[in-house]
């Protein structure tokens, strides 16, 4: 349930183009739950979270992507 309203949300931000607020946002989620919300995101929209990250986040969060 967590994933699927991150994930709208997530959606949301990068529509609206607020790329302080979204990293925020995805920083306080943990790396098995921004996997979760990135395998059900478009390519770009992949790259831009991806992005946003610190780097220890989004190698860890890597380890759980399928």
């Amino acid at each position: 349930m967590l994933e699927m309203k991150a994930l709208q949300r997530i959606q949301d931000l990068i529509q609206m183009r607020d790329f302080k607020t979204l990293r925020v946002e995805v920083t306080r989620l943990s790396p098995p739950e921004i996997a979760a919300v990135i395998v059900d995101l478009s390519e770009s929209d992949e790259v831009a979270v991806f992005r946003l990250l610190p780097r220890a986040l989004a190698s860890d969060a890597f380890e759980y992507l399928p």
